[in-house]
């Protein structure tokens, strides 16, 4: 695997479409993240989630909503 999808997840917004703050507000206080992450914008209401800390990246894929 490509080292720059490290620590990556990709997520689909069931909701109706929210901007950029609502989604960052929500990664946070749903997943409770201690390090940065970046969000890449895919279409069709599919996002990448990238983390920056494995503690994150680890507790999202295992154990998140």
């Amino acid at each position: 695997m490509d080292q720059s999808m490290c620590q990556t997840v990709i997520i689909r917004l069931l909701c109706p479409a929210i901007d950029y703050k609502a989604l960052v507000n929500m990664i946070i206080s749903m997943w409770e993240i201690i390090g940065d992450f970046q969000i890449i914008n895919l279409d069709n209401a599919y996002f990448l989630i990238k983390f920056s800390k494995l503690e994150d990246y680890e507790w999202v894929f295992s154990s998140g909503p």
